[in-house]
């Protein structure tokens, strides 16, 4: 059950990661791309 935790936790993590990197590209471009 933990060997299964481990995994699952860390997908979620990195899924959580991406989606706040996504909300953050979308609402707070970078200078980058209004230039």
């Amino acid at each position: 059950m933990l060997a299964r935790g481990r995994p699952i936790s860390r997908s979620l993590t990195l899924g959580a990661l991406a989606v706040v990197r996504l909300d953050i590209a979308f609402y707070a471009p970078p200078p980058l791309d209004r230039l």
